[in-house]
């Protein structure tokens, strides 16, 4: 797997390209899970390794890259860190302290991206919390995918502006789905 020259974190991944489900990205999530677990037991450490995002949900259009998402315990985040650190590109937190951001690679068509956090991380909740929302509603799935595409065409070279305005989306879906359960 290749590492990405520093120059390349700043304006990683801007552009916006959302693609029909591919059948291949459950098994690249696989493959990366199978070595995110076999790295993290090289210090003994137990894992929760997830595909989350678009791309986990069968049929939903989405940009080509894999999100995984890594959970461990608090006291071993940052040995974890290391040790991920030592095949996969660290980003750092990108905003959101406590959640370590990882790369596989610099080639968006083939990317996987990993989120290495604790199981009470803000990011781990709300990512998790909206993937079981949208494996159980299709209307759900359907105006995500909708807006999605709306997006990448508002924001094809600005990837911040359509991961804020999506954001917005998810955030009032995790608002209103604990609203109903309350």
């Amino acid at each position: 797997m290749s590492k990405l020259p520093t120059l390349l974190k700043c304006a990683f991944h801007d552009d916006v390209r959302i693609v029909p489900y591919q059948a291949e990205w459950p098994r690249r999530f696989r493959l990366t899970k199978q070595l995110i677990i076999a790295l993290l037991l090289e210090d003994d450490m137990e894992c929760y390794v997830r595909h989350v995002g678009g791309t986990a949900i069968p049929g939903m259009c989405g940009k080509p890259i894999v999100d995984v998402l890594v959970l461990v315990e608090p006291e071993e985040l940052e040995t974890a860190k290391k040790r991920l650190a030592t095949v996969f590109l660290c980003l750092g937190e990108c905003g959101r302290p406590g959640r370590w951001f990882f790369s596989d690679d610099d080639s968006e068509d083939d990317t996987t991206y990993i989120h290495l956090t604790t199981q009470d991380h803000p990011v781990a909740r709300d990512q998790l919390a909206f993937l079981r929302l949208l494996q159980g509603s299709e209307t759900l799935r359907n105006e995500y995918a909708t807006l999605k595409k709306r997006l990448a065409e508002k924001y094809p070279h600005d990837r911040l502006g359509y991961r804020l305005e999506k954001g917005v989306f998810i955030e009032r879906c995790l608002r209103e789905n604990t609203a109903e359960n309350s």
